[in-house]
């Protein structure tokens, strides 16, 4: 990857895949070279650098910080050109990212919180669809067969965070994606990006 910063960027995560995943597809796709560390939460909180004793944790070389989710996909997304022009698309897609998020908080609950099998099958048999088909319509709504990506055709963050909670989809319920043609055509189209698929391939 291309440095485009002096010092690189740091992101703190817990020792899986999860809320990180978000963020580093986004800096891999746009050639940021960062250190993601792996560490423990009470470690870090207790240094007094976690705005609310959570992970993810950005940080930046001049001391600059971050945490939430959210608002972290949204700042890389504006430092480097991932965002939309317009002020209404702008609003759908952070609308998106916040829905992705939200599954994502499902998901969590039903693999990590509860972990119980009810709530795994609950989440396979419910939740996750659920979710899929509110997803789907979206697609459906903003891309039309001539248009490769939601916004402007070019992609944007929410691209790139919609893929990564269909990977999240497809990895918990191999195969649900074909229940879904244009999910699954938007999936595919987004992985063979070259960026993409590196990403993938180093995950």
């Amino acid at each position: 990857m291309a440095d485009k910063k002096t010092c690189k960027p740091r992101l703190y995560y817990f020792p899986i895949c999860g809320r990180a995943e978000f963020i580093k597809i986004l800096l891999e796709y746009v050639l940021v070279e960062y250190d993601y560390i792996s560490a423990d939460l009470r470690q870090v909180s207790s240094a007094g650098r976690l705005a609310f004793d959570q992970f993810p944790l950005y940080e930046e070389d001049d001391g600059f910080s971050l945490v939430q989710s959210g608002t972290i996909i949204r700042y890389i997304a504006r430092k480097y050109d991932l965002y939309p022009s317009d002020i209404k698309q702008i609003a759908i897609g952070e609308m998106i990212t916040d829905g992705v998020m939200d599954c994502l908080g499902a998901y969590f609950r039903a693999f990590i919180y509860v972990a119980d099998e009810q709530t795994k099958e609950a989440w396979r048999k419910d939740t996750l669809p659920k979710w899929l088909n509110f997803f789907n319509r979206l697609i459906i709504t903003h891309i039309t067969d001539d248009n490769y990506y939601f916004f402007e055709n070019k992609i944007t963050f929410v691209d790139l965070v919609l893929f990564q909670i269909l990977q999240v989809a497809e990895e918990s319920l191999p195969g649900i994606l074909s229940r879904f043609p244009k999910l699954e055509n938007f999936h595919s189209k987004i992985s063979k990006l070259p960026r993409v698929a590196d990403f993938i391939n180093s995950s």
